[in-house]
């Protein structure tokens, strides 16, 4: 007799087998960044995953504006191109061509040191002398052949005198590497950019308790024929205001990003006059300044004083051009032309001739470097994405969902359904991981993300939430976060993973929390908070923001007074949000996961809270990896991360484990499977 076909019966949600794996999502890595342009090639910084996310430098040649050839690495396998200062780094090299030499100048990340690599041939030679320095942010003066660099000093440091670093605009001898200290005095310098013609310099600056998004000032200088500032005034800024990417035209006007009406819009300042709005819109034309050498717009070749830029509006990115000669006595004294296409995120936009390159984000493929001609909008993959290791038909499309939170703001986020091709769709709903996004004050977007993909192909649901307090939206809704931390951000996740079982887009009986750093935060607040989720992974997450407030380093050592107040007048609003403090009040599953060396969340945050958890006998599992710090770098770890947390979710849900796993421990699971 014939056997019968039986239709394949469905694998419950979160159970699904997946050809995405830890190691997929490992590999897959690799970062882009730091873009810069000249006429005969474009660079940028590469982080290769096959060598534990080294950075090296990538330069793609060009002929007649158009890619010749293939893009060759520059940096020797003994260097990582990486800068520390701010811990979070960026800006770590340039490219500079001169009258007498083609170098490239980057900051070493084993020791600091800038090093010089002539382009024409040879390794890397130090520059900068050993000494407790970093360095970051360059611009070359090349008349008198010198660097400008922003260097944190940690000189008093080291003698006891002083708990943080001075931070210094310097420059640089690029033959001999002497170096002088420029400009001080601020707590925090960026941006040292010198005019064309060589008569100015401009910078950013900002003192605690201001983040860089809240309030930085411009500074401008006249140099003299020694290129010594011999006046200085401040162009722009306030602590209210923040400004953004200070930048030179090619006939020496001073432009800028500022949220002065609310939003990051563009700029100009002519010599002394009031700053001049180029085109003034509800669009962010700028983003936080985390990490350094960030741009959104630039000039391009034509002498028309046009400028390429890019702008974000509810999470989606657009690219564009402004063009002088609106009509007299128009609004806006600028035209906006905007690209045919939408991307999930636009970075480090720079222009070569009459076109543009940038790293392009997309929902359904790797990110490329593109060079695209903004007038006849034909894009040019400089550097393409890499070819999808497995179907499209694993990958789960983002939805873009907005719901109304506790005080009527709109909330926006992208919701990824369970997606994988060889499993039919069970009847009942999916278990819901709602993601909290880092900073606090950053975004997230619809930018393909494997570690993301990773759990919706195996049959979770993901809501990638940007809560109030989150960039992208104008600074009204950024500043909800002040005086609002631990609990606007709280109330947004809750709301999110509620309005979800609304819609019938989740389980609420398997409803889960991740984040991490402030997204660590956010995930442990909600889960002691309230009893809205069932499990949660914090990824280096902070528990007790006292702690956090005394134990920081520079950066960010002000953060905390920014968004909460100062201590100790606001000492018992820091203790009322940290969940360290009320475990009785925590009753669900909570895995942790920090680095050792991390100077940013120290470990001391994570290991007192699994100690109290343990006390509690609730479940608890603890993964601490020695080599790392902020953010997991090496290989090994970002697998055994992934694969701990989805083996951890499976075990304390009562679902299936259908692959191999590295396991780990769970303290007191017979809580809640006896």
């Amino acid at each position: 007799m014939a056997e019968k076909n039986h239709p394949k019966q469905p694998v419950h949600y979160g159970e699904w087998p997946s050809p995405i794996t830890a190691q997929m999502v490992a590999n897959a890595a690799t970062s882009h960044s730091q873009i810069q342009a000249l006429s005969d090639a474009i660079y940028w910084v590469e982080t290769l995953p096959e060598e534990n996310n080294r950075c090296v430098i990538v330069c793609q040649r060009l002929n007649q504006g158009q890619p010749s050839g293939e893009p060759d690495i520059l940096t020797p396998a003994e260097f990582n191109v990486r800068s520390q200062v701010h811990e979070y780094g960026g800006g770590a090299y340039l490219v500079a061509h001169t009258q007498e030499s083609k170098a490239v100048y980057f900051c070493n990340f084993a020791d600091q040191r800038v090093y010089k690599q002539n382009l024409k041939g040879g390794a890397p030679t130090p520059l900068t002398p050993e000494g407790p320095y970093r360095y970051a942010d360059f611009c070359i003066d090349s008349k008198r052949q010198r660097l400008f660099a922003v260097r944190e000093n940690f000189t008093r440091v080291e003698k006891h005198l002083s708990q943080y670093p001075e931070n210094e605009i310097v420059i640089i001898d690029t033959e001999t590497g002497d170096t002088d200290v420029l400009i001080k005095g601020a707590d925090f310098f960026s941006n040292p950019r010198i005019s064309p013609n060589g008569k100015k310099l401009c910078w950013l600056c900002w003192n605690h308790p201001q983040m860089p998004w809240d309030g930085t000032e411009c500074w401008v200088a006249e140099l003299n024929e020694e290129g010594i500032p011999i006046s200085g005034a401040k162009a722009a800024g306030s602590s209210e205001e923040s400004v953004f990417q200070p930048q030179w035209s090619p006939d020496n006007v001073l432009h800028f990003v500022s949220d002065k009406n609310g939003w990051w819009n563009l700029y100009r300042r002519v010599d002394s006059q009031d700053a001049e709005a180029l085109y003034t819109m509800e669009a962010e034309f700028g983003r936080p300044q985390w990490v350094f050498g960030q741009s959104c717009y630039d000039f391009d070749g034509s002498n028309k004083g046009n400028i390429v830029c890019c702008f974000n509006q509810a999470g989606y990115w657009r690219l564009a051009k402004l063009e002088p000669g609106n009509d007299p006595g128009a609004e806006n004294p600028y035209k906006l032309l905007c690209y045919k296409d939408t991307f999930a995120d636009i970075g480090y936009l720079k222009t070569s001739g009459d076109q543009c390159v940038f790293v392009a984000a997309f929902a359904d493929k790797a990110a490329e470097i593109l060079l695209v001609n903004v007038d006849s909008q034909k894009p040019a993959a400089l550097k393409k994405a890499s070819p999808l290791p497995m179907s499209s038909g694993y990958l789960s499309s983002p939805q873009g969902l907005t719901f109304t939170t506790t005080d009527g703001s709109e909330v926006h986020g992208f919701y990824y359904p369970p997606t994988n091709k060889d499993h039919p769709t069970p009847a009942n709903h999916p278990p819901a991981i709602i993601k909290s996004h880092g900073g606090p004050s950053s975004a997230t977007s619809s930018a393909l993300d494997f570690s993301l993909q990773f759990w919706t192909s195996r049959g979770f649901a993901v809501f990638d939430i940007n809560y109030r307090g989150s960039t992208g939206f104008g600074r009204t809704f950024r500043e909800k976060l002040k005086g609002g931390w631990g609990k606007v951000d709280v109330e947004d996740c809750i709301a999110a993973a509620e309005y979800l079982v609304s819609i019938e887009k989740a389980d609420k009986n398997r409803l889960i929390i991740r984040g991490s750093s402030a997204g660590g935060y956010t995930t442990l607040s909600a889960l002691t908070f309230s009893n809205t989720f069932k499990a949660g992974a914090s990824y280096y997450g902070i528990s007790d923001i006292k702690a956090l407030a005394e134990d920081c380093h520079k950066f960010e050592s002000h953060y905390v007074q920014n968004l909460l107040g100062p201590l100790p007048e606001q000492e018992a609003l820091y203790f009322e949000r940290s969940p360290l403090h009320f475990p009785e009040q925590l009753s669900c599953p909570v895995i942790f996961f920090q680095g050792a060396k991390d100077h940013v969340v120290p470990r001391n945050q994570a290991r007192k809270m699994v100690s109290v958890l343990k006390e509690k006998q609730l479940p608890v599992a603890y993964v601490e990896f020695e080599q790392e710090a902020h953010g997991f770098r090496l290989t090994a770890n970002i697998i055994q991360a992934l694969e701990n947390e989805l083996y951890f979710y499976r075990r304390v849900l009562n679902l299936k484990n259908l692959e191999r796993l590295k396991k780990v421990e769970i303290y007191n699971l017979a809580a809640i499977t006896d």
